[in-house]
């Protein structure tokens, strides 16, 4: 017997895994529409490589995979937990209740932010870097001013920073 062709025994990497197991994440960028009341859009980044998860990832931690998005950081306000160019996966269900000092993907007017978040007992929140050169914003609860809309919660990251 003569060993086989080199093409009879590669498989690429998606071939050897039951496609059910696994869960491919995209990335997205994120419009955010003017004026008060309108929501975020997304576009599809159609040149990046989408996340792979084991679906019992999503299970375990009770995540639906078609409400998770993944978004890239742009900046330096939250160094050294996330670091620009990391990619950050957002659980769109994930709004309320605010989980006191968990990242989330939030809109403020027409910017586009990852932050720490904090609800005060009086209802106010608190927007937190955490690079210390970025000082902590209030939202407070009756300021109907400020354009706020909350994305979702950061439940994975990528990258060089540690979340």
């Amino acid at each position: 017997k003569g060993m086989p062709e080199q093409e009879d025994i590669t498989l690429l990497a998606e071939d050897m895994l039951p496609s059910d197991d696994y869960v491919q994440i995209k990335e997205y960028q994120i419009a955010c529409g003017a004026g008060p009341g309108r929501t975020p859009t997304y576009e599809e980044t159609t040149e990046s490589i989408p996340a792979t998860y084991r679906r019992s990832w999503f299970t375990s931690h009770g995540y639906k995979p078609e409400y998770c998005k993944r978004f890239v950081v742009q900046g330096d306000s939250m160094n050294p937990v996330l670091y620009s160019g990391d990619k950050v996966t957002v659980n769109l269900e994930d709004t309320f209740p605010i989980h006191n000092n968990h990242v989330y993907a939030i809109v403020i007017g027409d910017e586009v932010r990852v932050k720490r978040l904090l609800a005060k007992m009086n209802g106010d929140l608190i927007i937190r870097s955490d690079n210390k050169d970025y000082p902590d914003e209030i939202i407070q609860k009756d300021d109907d001013s400020i354009h706020f809309h909350i994305i979702g919660r950061v439940v994975d990251k990528s990258g060089n920073g540690g979340l």
